[in-house]
């Protein structure tokens, strides 16, 4: 029992035991439940989805910061997560070019799983899939004709005020 506070204040030895207990279990059941996931992110699932399909119930956001935590479990949801993303980059395109359905999508139907499935590569693998953004720097300024233009203005700035106002603080 702590010495600093009273008996009725005092957490209860049994209920530490069952907390690290409850969190071991936990683990447990995040270890069992990665693999299942992963599969079925890569099978083309969404995380959400393939959690939800999991048989038993898991916290969504602790189940996430459990896979963050760990630098090789991060990797390998990385690539369950992109082995996925190319699968569905692979059926939308096939869907796409191969339309055997009795009533065929239209054309904006087409374009908003086009759309659906590019944002999503996008996200996942920016480097891969995601367009090129060049920005042009001008690298030809001069400092010496900057403070030049600045100097001017400020005293131009200086003459106005003279002028409208007459005073010379």
């Amino acid at each position: 029992m702590d010495a600093t506070l009273p008996d009725w204040l005092a957490p209860d030895e049994s209920q530490r035991r069952s907390t690290r207990i409850e969190r071991e279990l936990e683990r447990t059941r995040f270890d069992h439940a990665f693999e299942f996931v992963l599969n079925r992110m890569a099978g083309g699932q969404l995380f959400a989805r393939a959690l939800r399909d999991y048989p038993i119930a898991l916290d969504y956001g602790r189940f996430s910061r459990w896979i963050r935590k760990d630098p090789a479990r991060w990797n390998e949801y990385c690539e369950a997560q992109q082995c996925g993303g190319e699968l569905m980059a692979a059926t939308v395109a096939d869907s796409q070019l191969n339309d055997e359905r009795e009533i065929p999508l239209d054309a904006n139907e087409r374009r908003v799983d086009f759309e659906i499935a590019k944002w999503y590569l996008g996200v996942i693998d920016r480097k891969r899939f995601q367009p090129a953004q060049q920005i042009e720097i001008n690298q030809n300024i001069s400092i010496v004709a900057a403070l030049a233009a600045a100097n001017g203005r400020l005293i131009e700035h200086e003459q106005t005020r003279l002028l409208t106002d007459g005073s010379t603080d």
